[in-house]
């Protein structure tokens, strides 16, 4: 490609990327969901440098190009979300506190590994190779920390409960009326007896 196609991919790529980090983040909100939103774009970028990765031509290279670039701001667009719902306002500054120390610790890491991998093997192959794993991971841990629904068995065990309560309390009420009939039956009894007796 010239260097006013890639100029043009690069502008392409960038309205793509806009536009996924909107409706990620709109579709985020609208359904009330974060986890999912946010995981389903780091693994499509994981897909996308799989793609590169095993790409043998220029057009399977841009296609897989534009998907990263796209999944890469859907990311941006519901990142924060999902730590702000997990974190106690307390502690949410040392949260993200930490969250930003690891990633700038990663953007160290990474470009320098980067280096050393192309010094080694002579082509960014192995490198670019790792990409895909990274991601994925990064995707299992965001869904590791989904919070977990209440199970049925759970849901049916209070419901039992609170009825098992509720049955046992109205025997409970019904013995004690039942007492209090028995208690006042034999003091009538006793009445009429002694005005039998008089």
């Amino acid at each position: 490609l010239g260097p006013a196609r890639v100029g043009y991919l690069i502008a392409a790529a960038g309205l793509l990327g806009a536009f996924s980090m909107i409706f990620n983040g709109w579709h985020s909100d609208h359904s009330r969901e974060r986890y999912f939103h946010l995981a389903g774009a780091i693994a499509l970028t994981a897909c996308g440098y799989a793609v590169i990765w095993a790409s043998v031509t220029p057009l399977v290279t841009i296609v897989g190009y534009l998907l990263c670039i796209a999944a890469y701001h859907a990311v941006g667009g519901v990142f924060w979300l999902a730590p702000s719902e997990r974190l106690h306002p307390r502690s949410a500054a040392a949260g993200v506190a930490a969250i930003n120390s690891i990633g700038m610790f990663g953007s160290f890491l990474a470009p320098f590994a980067w280096g050393l991998a192309k010094d080694r093997t002579g082509s960014f192959h192995l490198a670019l190779s790792c990409l895909p794993v990274l991601a994925l991971i990064g995707a299992a841990v965001v869904l590791s920390l989904r919070p977990k629904p209440a199970g049925k068995a759970a849901a049916y065990f209070v419901i039992g409960a609170l009825v098992v309560r509720k049955v046992l309390g109205q025997d409970h009420h019904a013995g004690a009326g039942g007492d209090i009939g028995r208690h006042h039956d034999r003091g009538a009894v006793r009445q009429d007896r002694g005005l039998v007796g008089r």
